[in-house]
């Protein structure tokens, strides 16, 4: 066999564990001593993806994932991700944009360490779950999956070998703890990207359109406010510039005391 002929099988394999997928049912099953270890999918909104989980004892688990546009006080600046897995559901609204990712993986439950669990989570970055359920007392490895997808995604698989992944599921690991930190985390790290990300999009990249606005509104209300006398007008006037400006100074204190409490966690 010539050594050029061993590129196109790479990239076949290559092609076959990580690819594109468009409005259309799509299956894998694993080789017979093989399992699946993580399965990670990836998608923009919007996007609605049902998919079944094969187990080796002959069982199924269900479940379905979607990333939709979302109002928030009635403007369409957000996207609501919605999570299912054997009946359990979770959600959650981003305020800031990006990708969903998705990740499915075995563990161990750190408080009860007699129950084995399938997780299943969901964020915009790939290291950290903002959201996720989870499929307790399983104990048998899922060997393929099939899913049905109503918008471009792109799905990874991880696979190892059964008793691996069955080890992974029956015995202690240190994704326990790293579970439980990052669950923690997540909901702070969203907290302070979302901050950032609007103190960004008003206040340094928008900050002529937002001052403009803000004072234009405030004189119609002062305006309102006075019925012509002009004291009652400066008053209302001035006394709306420092509720702004207060408002801003709240901001970057809290933007301030929440990345020192994240890195107070790290300290020794």
């Amino acid at each position: 066999m010539k050594p050029w002929g061993l590129i196109p099988a790479i990239l076949l394999c290559f092609i076959l564990i990580a690819q594109p997928v468009t409005a259309q049912t799509m299956s894998y099953d694993c080789a017979d001593d093989m399992a699946i270890y993580r399965l990670d999918m990836v998608g923009d909104s919007p996007v609605y993806v049902t998919f079944d989980l094969k187990r080796l004892d002959g069982t199924t688990t269900s479940g379905s994932w979607s990333y939709q546009p979302h109002d928030l006080f009635g403007f369409p600046v957000a996207t609501k991700a919605e999570i299912t897995l054997d009946g359990d559901s979770d959600d959650l609204v981003f305020v800031t944009p990006g990708r969903l990712y998705i990740s499915m993986y075995p563990s161990r439950n750190l408080t009860e360490l007699d129950e084995s669990r399938w997780i299943m989570g969901a964020g915009q970055s790939g290291a950290i779950n903002n959201i996720a359920v989870e499929q307790y007392g399983v104990s048998s490895p899922i060997i393929g999956f099939e899913f049905v997808a109503d918008s471009d995604i792109t799905y990874t698989i991880r696979e190892e070998k059964r008793d691996v992944v069955v080890g992974s599921m029956t015995g202690q690991n240190i994704s326990q703890i790293t579970d439980l930190i990052f669950s923690t985390l997540s909901y702070v790290i969203n907290f302070v990207t979302s901050l950032v990300y609007w103190i960004k999009f008003f206040f340094v990249e928008n900050l002529l359109m937002t001052v403009t606005l803000y004072i234009s509104l405030s004189m119609v209300f002062a305006a309102r406010k006075a019925h012509g006398r002009m004291d009652i007008f400066f008053k209302t006037f001035f006394s709306d510039q420092k509720k702004l400006f207060s408002f801003i100074m709240e901001l970057w204190r809290m933007l301030i005391e929440s990345i020192g409490t994240i890195r107070g966690w790290f300290r020794v």
